[in-house]
């Protein structure tokens, strides 16, 4: 176990050292995770601190990133607001994940009629706009960081079965996977511990790309009001907020957007990282 552990983690370093962006990648998204973590701690104020007489200060020695209009500290909310749109990302993922690969894997190894009939549904959910779709989901359910993460994780679930239904579909038909039905393994045994396990590497790589664009997505609800709502700290609604002082007063808005598609873009460096990590046909 522990020269498995020790080989990972020199594949890690070896493409973190061929890759220069993924390490500063790395670097980027592992601040944004201290700053979720450590926020009371870190942010230099309370991030609902109000302050009338600071009110649309620029970025100073003591607002680093500026006040917006009751004066609160632009930079602090920013830390916090990390908690929320790194949370409502994961919970995107972990939503779509864990739906979409139970269906997508049941699909693939019964094959037959249930795959023929997961397969068309899923088809048909992927030729909707899905952002369309979530914006529904968001109207109809209410305004609400929860209810946002809800409507962006269901419409993500036929995402993860097509792809989860494409890997059991090849693994059914594998030696070992034979070898077991041969033996007698069951339906849930074949799937719990053959077929699902095997098709996670790729998942993996593929919820680390799709973290990025769900917290585009999230704090794209933010920014119409469907998402976070005030006073709560969240990149998007940060966005919003400060788009009708951005003429005047540029930080409000544009460093929020700034540190929303730093994060994004990182978390995409870092998905390419993880796929050559991961992906052992790339490994020398």
């Amino acid at each position: 176990m522990h020269a498995g552990l020790a080989t990972s983690g020199g594949r890690v370093w070896a493409t973190l050292r061929r890759q220069p962006l993924g390490m500063a990648a790395v670097l980027v998204l592992s601040l944004v995770v201290v700053c979720a973590l450590f926020a009371p701690w870190i942010a230099p104020y309370p991030p609902d601190a109000i302050d009338l007489a600071s009110r649309l200060q620029p970025p100073s020695a003591a607002h680093w990133a500026g006040t917006d209009e009751v004066g609160r500290d632009i930079l602090s909310r920013l830390i916090h607001g990390a908690r929320a749109s790194l949370g409502v990302g994961i919970g995107i993922v972990l939503i779509g994940s864990s739906l979409g690969i139970a269906i997508g894997s049941v699909a693939g190894y019964l094959g037959g009629k249930t795959d023929a009939v997961i397969g068309r549904v899923v088809d048909i959910l992927l030729a909707m706009p899905a952002m369309v779709i979530a914006l529904a989901l968001s109207a109809a359910m209410g305004p609400g960081l929860g209810n946002a993460m809800i409507a962006l994780g269901s419409v993500s679930v036929p995402m993860y079965a097509r792809l989860a239904r494409g890997q059991a579909l090849s693994l059914r038909e594998r030696d070992f996977v034979r070898a077991s039905r041969a033996l007698g393994a069951g339906t849930f045994h074949q799937l719990k511990f053959n077929i699902v396990p095997n098709l996670l590497p790729p998942a993996i790589v593929f919820m680390t790309f799709h973290l990025g664009s769900a917290m585009l997505a999230a704090s794209a609800l933010s920014f119409i009001g469907l998402g976070a709502q005030p006073p709560l700290a969240e990149w998007g609604a940060l966005v919003s907020a400060g788009r009708g002082f951005v003429l005047q007063h540029w930080w409000y808005a544009v460093i929020p957007g700034l540190v929303i598609v730093l994060t994004a873009a990182a978390i995409n460096l870092v998905g390419d990282v993880a796929r050559d990590v991961i992906d052992t046909r790339r490994q020398p």
